[in-house]
Formats: C-alpha cells, sequence, structure tokens
C-alpha cells in the first residue's frame, strides 16, 4: 500500500508545521511535537484552572498553530462545560492520555484507506479512543475527498447553533465517555462492501418481503433485549458520511455511537456501488426526535449498553431532480438498478460479517427526507433487495406515513417476485408513475 493510500496521522513525522506561537522554539515543527508540547502545558494547569478554561483554550492553541485558525467559535463549548464539568480533573487526564497514546497505539502513524482492493480495517478501543481524543482536540486535517469539512467536533462548539438541543445531546455523549471511558479488548471492524455488477433481480424467483413498523415519533436505539446477534441498523448517510450539528439521523447514530466518528479518516466517501458495514458497536445515548426536535433522552450505564452493527449506505439525492411532466425520479434512468445494489451491498456485507446468524437490518424512511425519494418506492426497492439477499429488513415508519405503509404492504401481499417486480420497475410504464400509490396500482396489474 503507498504512502498516498493512508491517511497521516498528527504523530506522523513528515508532517510539519509553523508552530507560530513558538511552542517548540521553531518555525517550522513537527506537528506532534507542537501537539505533545501543547498538552503537557495545558496539564500542568489542570489543578489551579477550571476545565471551562483549560480545555477551549488548549484546542485554540492547537486549532492556531496547526491549522492557522486563530480565532475558532468555541462559545458553546465553553458554556457547556461550565455548567457540565466545570472542576473534572479525571476527565482532563483521560482526554490527554488517549491524545498522547496516539503514536503507541499507531506505531505505522498512519490509517489505511477503504477501497475494493483493501475493504477492511480493524481498530482496537484504544485506537478510536485516541483518534476520538484528536476530534476532540480540533487536530486532525481532512483527507482527500471529504465532503464535510474539518473530521474534529468543532462544529459543536459554537455559541450560536442552529440545532442547540441536539449539539447539547452531542457534547453530553461526547464529555460522558471521556469522564468513564471504556476500554475493551476486542475490536471493532470496519468492511467496505462493493456489490456486484451482475444483474441479480431478473432471476430471482423469490417474492419479496418486509417486516413494516409504524412509531409515532423517531427513537435510537430499538428496544431488542436479548435477541442475539442485536440487529444491525441502516444508517441514511450521505456520500460523504459523518457527523455534523444538526438534528439528522446520521447525526444522531454518530454521537450516540461515537465509535462510528473515526470513519470520517478513513472513509471520507462511500463509492456508487459499495456499503461500509461496521461489527458491534457500543450504544452510549437514548435519543427520541427528527432534526429541530431531536433531543437525548438518557445515557447508558457504562457497563449496560447495548450494541447495534451499523450499514452506512447513501441513497440517492433527487430532491434536487426536475420531474415536472415526467415520472417520479426514484423510477428513472438507472435509478433503480442504484439504489437495489447499494442495499445489496448493505445485505452481502452484514452476510459475510455474520455468516451464521444473520441479524435483523432495522431501516428507517431511507433517502426520503431531505434526500427527496419516494416512500412506497423506497419500501418495494428494500424489500427486493431483503429477498434477493435472504436478509430481513423492518422498515419503521412515522404513523403519519399510514398510507404509504397501506401501499406497500399492498405490494409485498400480492405475492410478487423480485423478478417480477423489477420486470415492472425497469418499464417504460414505470418511468411516468407520478407517485407511490400509481407505481402499485401499475404492479397489481403486472
Amino acid at each position: 500500500m503507498t504512502d498516498q493510500q493512508k491517511y497521516h496521522l498528527p504523530c506522523h513525522p513528515a508532517s510539519f508545521c509553523q508552530d507560530p506561537l513558538g511552542l517548540c522554539g521553531d518555525s517550522a515543527a513537527v506537528v506532534w511535537d507542537v501537539i505533545r508540547a501543547a498538552i503537557v502545558g495545558a496539564a500542568a494547569h489542570i489543578d489551579d484552572r477550571n476545565i471551562d478554561s483549560v480545555v477551549p483554550d488548549l484546542i485554540a492553541t492547537l486549532v492556531y498553530s496547526l491549522h492557522g485558525n486563530g480565532s475558532p467559535d468555541l462559545g458553546g463549548l465553553r458554556q457547556f462545560l461550565n455548567r457540565n464539568h466545570p472542576h473534572s480533573r479525571d476527565l482532563c487526564n483521560n482526554v490527554f492520555t488517549a491524545a498522547l497514546s496516539l503514536p503507541d497505539v499507531f506505531p505505522t502513524h498512519t490509517l489505511p484507506y477503504l477501497s475494493q482492493k483493501h475493504p477492511r480495517i480493524s481498530l482496537s478501543h484504544q485506537q478510536i479512543n485516541a483518534i476520538l481524543a484528536h476530534q476532540l482536540l480540533g487536530t486532525l486535517v481532512p483527507p482527500p475527498g471529504a465532503g464535510w469539512g474539518s473530521p474534529t467536533f468543532l462544529c459543536w462548539y459554537k455559541e450560536q447553533n442552529p440545532h442547540p438541543m441536539a449539539v447539547e445531546g452531542y457534547l453530553t455523549t461526547l464529555f460522558d465517555h471521556f469522564a468513564k471511558p471504556l476500554t475493551p479488548s476486542s475490536q471493532v471492524d470496519f468492511y467496505l462492501c462493493h456489490s456486484a455488477e451482475a444483474d441479480m433481480w431478473s432471476d430471482c424467483d423469490q417474492p419479496i418481503h418486509l417486516f413494516l413498523r409504524s412509531v409515532k415519533e423517531e427513537s435510537e436505539p430499538s428496544d431488542t433485549s436479548g435477541e442475539l446477534p442485536p440487529p444491525a441498523v441502516i444508517i441514511s448517510s450521505n456520500h460523504c458520511p459523518g457527523f455534523g450539528s444538526s438534528g439528522t439521523q446520521e447525526e444522531r447514530l454518530f454521537s450516540s455511537s461515537l465509535y462510528l466518528c473515526p470513519i470520517v479518516l478513513f472513509c471520507p466517501s462511500i463509492p456508487y456501488n459499495a456499503a461500509l458495514i461496521t461489527s458491534q458497536i457500543p450504544v452510549h445515548a437514548a435519543w427520541n426526535g427528527h432534526n429541530r426536535t431531536a433531543r437525548l433522552t438518557s445515557l447508558f450505564p457504562r457497563l449496560a449498553r447495548p450494541n447495534r452493527s451499523y450499514i452506512l449506505i447513501d441513497a440517492l439525492e433527487l430532491d434536487g431532480y426536475d420531474h415536472s411532466g415526467s415520472g417520479l425520479p426514484d423510477l428513472a434512468n438507472n435509478h433503480v438498478e442504484r439504489e437495489l445494489r447499494k442495499v445489496s451491498a448493505g445485505c452481502i456485507g452484514l452476510r459475510t460479517m455474520y455468516p451464521g446468524h444473520t441479524p435483523l437490518i432495522e431501516c428507517g424512511a431511507w433517502g426520503c427526507g431531505a434526500f427527496g425519494g419516494d416512500v412506497v418506492v423506497k419500501g418495494i426497492l428494500l424489500a427486493m433487495a431483503s429477498s434477493c439477499n435472504d436478509v430481513v429488513i423492518q422498515l419503521t415508519l412515522l404513523e403519519d406515513r399510514r398510507e404509504a405503509m397501506e401501499l406497500i404492504k399492498v405490494a409485498i401481499d400480492a405475492g410478487l417476485t423480485v423478478a417480477q417486480v423489477h420486470v415492472v420497475a425497469m418499464s417504460e410504464a414505470a418511468k411516468i408513475c407520478q407517485d407511490g400509490r400509481s407505481f402499485v396500482r401499475l404492479l397489481s396489474n403486472g
């Protein structure tokens, strides 16, 4: 693997910075020397200064020294720490210790990018903890192809955030993690599974199937006490996956299962024909609501956290399509094939990771919020992929989508096979369907 196929961590000996504050007394210093000097200097003041000044001041020093940003907005972080952790010496020490462990837990000072040639990476909990500490402290630079800006948690630190309730929950989870660190001996596996190019649908004689569930409000995680293995959850990911400062499902899950956050370094974008699957990851927090109503409801006790596998699949962004005078964009061009391959990549990857007993796959209205997908068509495509790949997908929709759920149920109860639905979905008649109802009618007349 060449150097261009790896992300350089801040402890890499070939990484340099200007060191404008002279922490190392050099105009061009090694990045790691600057980081270490800044952390050691901050640690010396833990006993005589509050955390609401020690940690933000350290972040400001690092962000300026490494990235040249002399005025980061840290007002929200200062206020949060003052309210919740004003005198937490142990929390500071845990963050600093994890950050300083980076060259020890990553002796190559790099992370390989996931690709079709190198589809897997396994990280220890100590390695993930070290990365999380550097995301907290703002030392990391974006990898090539990243679409989310900084791969750090700086977006959570602003004094004014459009979704303050969600950001409060993200910060609560992050600092609780470092206040009560958990370091099991097992590893976390990440697998970038590419779908087969061959047509899997035309010859599949399995009837389409899908479990349907209705809820009043979105919430995570689901109540599956005792289910083994625990469910896998489809994350309605962006093409460039990651966390953020609003309240989308992707952002909530990256915060509630913090071990997802390093993904932004070694998988900055998901290929068009692939899905990213994880092994079991502890869930730290429970959430209710979506976007502006998203709110943290509880933190799980350190030794009683449930586990989930995750499947990151980016749906087509159809909200920008002009389909006036034509049919649903979900059924246009090669969109049906693309979405089927995406979901199938996730199903195949999960079965590869769990060959003995594939978990139930939980899914919300994938690609049907801001991305503008039609929930009926997406539900039928999920049913096709579920049947073709011999997995069980449970689609959970809000009660106000009751009509859509009834239409999906009509399509499933018709007993059509994957091949039969595929023929209809690829037909010229499907391309002029104006909504999910007309598509189900077309299937019924098939």
